[in-house]
């Protein structure tokens, strides 16, 4: 699977959002897309993986993009990603992957529909020509600080390869 990063989405999310307004509230809207700091590579949306209604919208509305959480809810969950002591990034890959491929479906696979419905919503994706983009919205506690709110620098390259041994799976 080839997943590419945007920072474009949230912009087809909103926009999304405008054109599903009823009609006696709709308004028109101008995009100016000659006036910008970037380029405009398309719109997308967010969606949930292996939600169809939203994989309609979708094709629908002719989205580029669509970003989705890619797995389960890593914060939550019961056992954390095998934590490197020392600083160099991907040293500890083999056990990150090793942690995910027997995790992505939930503790002892207790949420088993997490790999097939982003492959479902993979497979939509690749044959409408959209791109996905992965979203983590909450990172497993072990990354963060003691108060979980915000990452702590000396596990940036955990994290790093955490999403790279991640993305490795779901290829």
């Amino acid at each position: 699977m080839c997943f590419k990063l945007c920072l474009r989405g949230t912009l087809g999310f909103v926009l999304g959002l405008a054109l599903a307004v009823s009609p006696a509230l709709a308004a028109d809207i101008v995009v100016g897309v000659n006036n910008h700091a970037q380029g405009l590579l398309g719109f997308g949306a967010q969606v949930w993986a292996g939600d169809t209604v939203g994989q309609s919208v979708l094709t629908d509305l002719n989205m580029d993009f669509a970003r989705v959480q890619s797995g389960v809810n890593w914060f939550t969950f019961p056992t954390q990603p095998p934590i490197d002591s020392d600083t160099i990034a991907g040293d500890n890959y083999t056990d990150m992957y090793n942690y995910i491929a027997a995790n992505f479906n939930g503790p002892n696979g207790s949420e088993p529909w997490h790999l097939p419905s982003i492959v479902s919503t993979y497979n939509h994706a690749a044959g409408n020509g959209i791109q996905l983009i992965l979203n983590e919205f909450q990172i497993a506690y072990g990354f963060l600080n003691s108060a979980n709110t915000a990452m702590l620098n000396r596990r940036v390259d955990d994290y790093a390869t955490f999403l790279a041994a991640q993305v490795h799976y779901l290829a």
